[in-house]
């Protein structure tokens, strides 16, 4: 009795869909690892990487830190920049509207109120 390649066909299908399944599991591990938010792990910038993110020029940047307006580490003879700092650097320069500002001040003046 001789063997057909007909006859191997369903186990070598079952065999491939094992395969694509892994294949699939480990491609949606990668995926998930390279979008998860970094939360965890801050990034540190160099100054041309910092100043680039900021948008601004070399010594300018360097003029904030001689200021210390702007949060830095420095490690030898290097700054570095903390990304999730300079965003929050970034975020505490918000101008508020006028209506932000009235209602600040509505606020203020309730627990005032409250307070007497």
């Amino acid at each position: 009795m001789q063997v057909t390649l007909f006859e191997h066909l369903p186990q070598a299908v079952a065999t491939l869909c094992e395969k694509m399944e892994k294949q699939e599991q480990l491609l949606n591990q990668l995926i998930k690892q390279a979008t998860a938010p970094q939360s965890e792990q801050d990034v540190f910038l160099t100054v041309p990487e910092a100043a680039d993110f900021l948008k601004i020029s070399v010594p300018t940047l360097y003029g904030y830190t001689q200021k210390a307006e702007v949060p830095c580490f420095r490690k030898g003879k290097r700054l570095y920049f903390s990304k999730k700092q300079l965003i929050k650097w970034i975020e505490q320069g918000k101008k508020f509207s006028s209506k932000e500002i009235a209602e600040h001040a509505e606020t203020y003046l309730q627990t005032i109120k409250n307070r007497v």
